[in-house]
């Protein structure tokens, strides 16, 4: 699923490329654009067979390019409806408002990112699978997440090989040694404040890696995602642990 799109994107942006001209940049964006669509679409396909119908309902999917060069080339996205911000009186994000926010306060994103060399050391595209909090409504909403299901959150994270990242630096994570991603979390949120209010969870894939392992991904993230936005609504929906239990007992 990814040989074809990663190959393509090294082939248009080379890694050992010192940079991208605007020219080039615009000229090829279209077709990674589509790349994209035709990935992301097969493997969101793939989820709507196992996550619940209200997941995508609530959620609109956006493709997102990136109009000057940069490391990520373009991302498809799932954050909230419209209705979501008018209800919770927040700004409607970018791009469907010019003057928004970046912002959505949760969002799924599928990304490809060209590759690029630093200090001596090349690095080729990948693709990526991420789910973000970015807002203090959100932040705060995960965090009662985790308070109220730390065990059930726990096992949607032991997906293997994932990241957790944020913008600022918290001395408490970084002294962590370990590669536990759920440590990493629950570290994090014994942070009260966060002044970006942001936080990653995701993975990075080659080329050659199989649609299973991507799904393998991307169910719990979807699921992290859709839990998440039950508690970030108006009227907080603190139930929708209990259609994941298939898939905290890997029978998805």
């Amino acid at each position: 699923m990814l040989e074809k799109p990663l190959r393509l994107l090294e082939a248009i942006f080379p890694s050992s490329a010192a940079d991208v001209s605007p020219d080039t940049w615009n000229t090829n964006l279209p077709t990674i654009c589509e790349q994209l669509a035709h990935v992301g679409g097969e493997l969101l396909g793939i989820a709507k067979l196992s996550l619940p119908k209200r997941l995508f309902s609530e959620s609109k999917q956006e493709l997102i390019a990136n109009r000057t060069p940069m490391i990520q080339v373009c991302k498809l996205r799932l954050c909230p409806q419209t209705n979501y911000y008018q209800s919770t009186r927040q700004p409607i994000p970018s791009p469907e408002n010019h003057s928004g926010p970046e912002a959505t306060g949760i969002e799924l994103n599928l990304s490809f990112c060209r590759g690029y060399a630093a200090r001596g050391v090349v690095r080729l595209p990948w693709f990526s699978i991420q789910f973000s909090v970015w807002g203090s409504r959100e932040r705060a909403a995960f965090m009662e997440l985790l308070r109220d299901h730390r065990r059930s959150v726990e096992k949607l994270l032991l997906a293997p090989g994932l990241d957790f990242t944020t913008s600022c630096v918290f001395e408490n994570v970084n002294k962590y040694e370990g590669s536990g991603v759920f440590k990493k979390l629950e570290l994090y949120f014994r942070n009260a404040e966060d002044p970006e209010n942001t936080f990653t969870l995701g993975k990075s894939f080659g080329p050659k890696t199989g649609t299973s392992d991507l799904v393998t991904t991307l169910l719990p993230l979807m699921a992290l995602y859709d839990l998440c936005f039950g508690y970030c609504r108006s009227k907080k929906d603190k139930d929708r642990i209990l259609d994941f239990g298939a898939l905290m007992r890997h029978e998805i």
